[in-house]
């Protein structure tokens, strides 16, 4: 059996996709190597905007910490204050 499908029901389903998916492709994980920014402030909001909800963050070491949630899970991201660039992504216990 062939379906044959008109333009508006493709479009109808292609909206609706694209609702589905949206909201796991605004929270997506941050990696090593991503640029977040070289000030706490940069830090803060460039974690927010991916999603995170950011509990602290902290200068130790020459680096900045901070410790984030994502969808239940919590996380401490390392990031190099000179580049901005996040070196280590670490799951939280």
């Amino acid at each position: 059996m062939t379906a044959i499908y008109s333009a508006s029901r493709i479009k109808t389903i292609a909206v609706a996709l694209a609702f589905v998916t949206a909201p796991t492709l605004a929270l997506a994980e941050i990696s090593v190597g991503d640029s977040v920014g070289k000030t706490e402030e940069e830090i803060r909001s460039a974690l927010t905007k991916q999603g995170y909800s950011v509990e602290e963050i902290e200068q130790e070491d020459g680096k900045f910490e901070a410790e984030v949630a994502l969808n239940g899970e919590k996380f401490e991201i390392e990031i190099d204050p000179q580049s901005g660039d996040v070196l280590e992504v670490e799951i939280d216990d």
